[in-house]
């Protein structure tokens, strides 16, 4: 099984010296549009940055496909509506990748509410898992954090 939860591989999988293969070009093409779609949505937020990062490398086979907004949305609703250790599965009817988000840990962040996560998934049938922090600002929005 395949992990991507470490910035280590994460920055090796998105800025790899050499692709020997067109799924690798892809998997750096997809960490390329992945992190600006990431940051873009998460305003520069660098954990947002590399969330996108890894999940468009996950998906990179596709050229560049990333977790859209409404697969960012159902993480969010896990994230404010799910017990700790409580799994919010769903499958997005637009690319029919199932997701599964776990919240981890809960503690109070230095502006509201924060929880670590666990979000994994299966794209063309290699398993890809995060884990992250996000915390729910002053708007209700949640946003994933620096580390």
């Amino acid at each position: 099984m395949r992990r991507l939860s470490t910035l280590v591989l994460a920055v090796s999988v998105a800025f790899g010296a050499a692709c020997a293969t067109h799924e690798q070009a892809g998997a750096v093409a997809g960490a390329g549009v992945g992190a600006a779609a990431g940051n873009a949505l998460t305003r520069g937020s660098f954990v947002g940055t590399l969330f996108g990062a890894v999940i468009g490398a996950a998906i990179g086979a596709d050229i560049g496909r990333q977790l859209d907004e409404a697969d960012r949305r159902e993480t969010a609703y896990a994230l404010e509506h799910y017990r700790t250790g409580e799994a919010y599965v769903w499958v997005n009817p637009d690319t029919g990748y199932r997701y599964s988000c776990t919240p981890v840990a809960s503690f109070e962040g230095p502006d509201g509410p924060c929880r670590d996560f666990v979000l994994l998934t299966t794209m063309e049938g290699e398993p890809a898992e995060i884990r992250g922090t996000a915390c729910r600002g002053p708007d209700g929005a949640w946003r994933t954090t620096e580390e």
